[in-house]
């Protein structure tokens, strides 16, 4: 990773809570920052039926697209400027997953978070 990507990679976790800087928590499932032109490819093992958040990040320039697995998810862009955007997973299957993929001419670093939603 290059300089610059360790300092996108640093905005992340800590916009996220994750990594060094603070990964705990009950509600805590787990989390992942990767470089945008490697993108997200995750598959999740969740509790059928419970209730999640998922909040994804991206630091750069550009955009990426998220798509997750669950139903009535459809995919959506997320801008690479800094600021989280979250998605409630209701009901969900045993597994989920989470592609995150970089539009053309993105750049940077992008993030996610898995939290279970009690209550």
């Amino acid at each position: 990773m290059s300089g610059q990507e360790k300092v996108l990679e640093k905005r992340v976790e800590k916009v996220l809570g994750v990594g060094g800087v603070d990964g705990s928590g009950d509600s805590f499932v787990e989390s992942g920052v990767e470089r945008v032109r490697d993108g997200i490819h995750t598959r999740s093992v969740l509790s059928a039926g419970a209730s999640y958040s998922l909040a994804v990040v991206c630091s750069g320039a550009g955009e990426v697209r998220l798509t997750v697995s669950v139903k009535r998810s459809a995919p959506r862009t997320v801008a690479c400027d800094g600021v989280p955007v979250r998605q409630r997973l209701v009901d969900v299957p045993a597994h989920v997953e989470v592609d995150v993929d970089g539009l053309a001419g993105a750049s940077g670093v992008v993030g996610w978070r898995i939290d279970e939603v009690t209550g």
